[in-house]
């Protein structure tokens, strides 16, 4: 086990390096009408009833990594009916805009 363990946490030291984002030039943004509508239909898009879907907690930010790329990421918390009717409580959830859409990021950003 222990001879897996180590080369996992070098990996994802590795990548976790090239993934950081500039904390002294991040900014807080606000989306436009156009952005927000986009992101609510990418967010909401498994849900039962998108339209009765609530959010809170939300956060938008342009993340600057010191290669110069620039990341939109919104985190925040979303609460609705599932696809078989239940509801859940409010979850976590964090979208990165990227080349003209919104993705689920495919390494962890923290939600700051």
């Amino acid at each position: 086990m222990l001879k897996f363990s180590l080369p996992i946490a070098l990996a994802l030291t590795i990548v976790a390096g090239c993934t950081h984002v500039d904390p002294n030039k991040a900014r807080p943004v606000t989306l436009n009408r156009a952005e927000t509508k986009v992101l609510t239909k990418a967010v909401t898009h498994d849900f039962g009833n998108p339209k009765n879907v609530a959010f809170r907690n939300l956060r938008v930010r342009d993340n600057y990594y010191p290669d110069g790329t620039v990341i939109r990421s919104v985190c925040g918390e979303i609460k609705g009916q599932g696809i078989v009717g239940g509801e859940d409580g409010f979850l976590g959830f964090t979208r990165n805009f990227e080349n003209g859409r919104w993705v689920v990021p495919v390494i962890g950003q923290p939600c700051w």
